[in-house]
């Protein structure tokens, strides 16, 4: 039940982000333009974003792979793996 689970909710952000990519260049024709200015204006903000999105990305996700290992040296080396091949 979690695969389900689990592509259902993959479709459905899959086509939410095919929608907002096609309707917003229409709604917003200014919209390259808005979100540079945003960007360089809250610079700090997107900078601590960008960091916590690689600590989730590098540390917590690969903690969450293998967390079905029993044995806790092999769940570590399985991190330490994980990590080396996200960080490609």
């Amino acid at each position: 039940m979690k695969s389900v689970r689990h592509w259902l909710g993959t479709a459905v952000f899959v086509v939410l982000a095919l929608l907002v990519a096609w309707v917003i260049p229409y709604q917003f024709p200014q919209w390259p333009v808005q979100f540079i200015q945003f960007i360089w204006a809250h610079l700090l903000f997107v900078g601590i974003l960008l960091l916590v999105l690689c600590y989730l990305g590098l540390w917590k996700l690969p903690q969450r792979y293998v967390a079905v290992v029993p044995d806790e040296k092999d769940r570590v080396d399985l991190e330490w793996k994980a990590r080396q091949i996200m960080a490609q």
